[in-house]
């Protein structure tokens, strides 16, 4: 009870949040398809944990548009089964966990080097069902690669074009 009043959670709300945060992705996004597209990957994702959808999404645009928050909103459904990186490099790294029993990593403001770089891992990593995990001072060991990919960057060519 708050203050003597019924909880929360059987208030009427005035507010429909999910309409506004699809209005805030259309306008993101620029188009209601690609915007479907989208979040119906992540709630795909949200349902079927341990199934992936094999794809990278990179979201591009300028500065200040909004894409880490798109990303942060998502991400925090995803709470301890997300990861964001600032850097790519870390991603690549020999003793990198970032995987490590995850559904979603995002590379936030994804600079082309290291992604250039590392094209043919990146490609394995976003295709292949398995993924090398090498902690330091133990035995790497082969696990089940449960991640989708995200970027986001002001970048225009951050991966390599195949």
């Amino acid at each position: 009870m708050r203050n003597g009043r019924t909880p929360l959670r059987n208030e009427k709300r005035k507010r429909n949040y999910w309409k506004e945060f699809q209005l805030f992705a259309n306008n993101l996004f620029g188009d209601e398809a690609i915007t479907n597209y989208i979040l119906a990957r992540y709630a795909f994702r949200v349902q079927n944990p341990g199934l992936r959808s094999y794809v990278c999404v990179i979201y591009y645009g300028a500065e200040g548009d909004g894409k880490s928050q798109f990303i942060n909103t998502i991400y925090s459904l995803f709470d301890r089964y997300s990861v964001q990186i600032d850097d790519a490099k870390k991603l690549y790294d020999t003793h990198s966990m970032f995987e490590y029993q995850k559904c979603l990593v995002c590379v936030n403001e994804a600079g082309g080097v290291a992604n250039f770089q590392n094209a043919d891992i990146l490609k394995t990593r976003i295709t292949e069902d398995k993924v090398i995990v090498n902690p330091k001072g133990i035995q790497s060991y082969e696990a089940d690669n449960l991640v989708d990919y995200d970027m986001t960057t002001n970048n225009e060519n951050v991966v390599k074009k195949q």
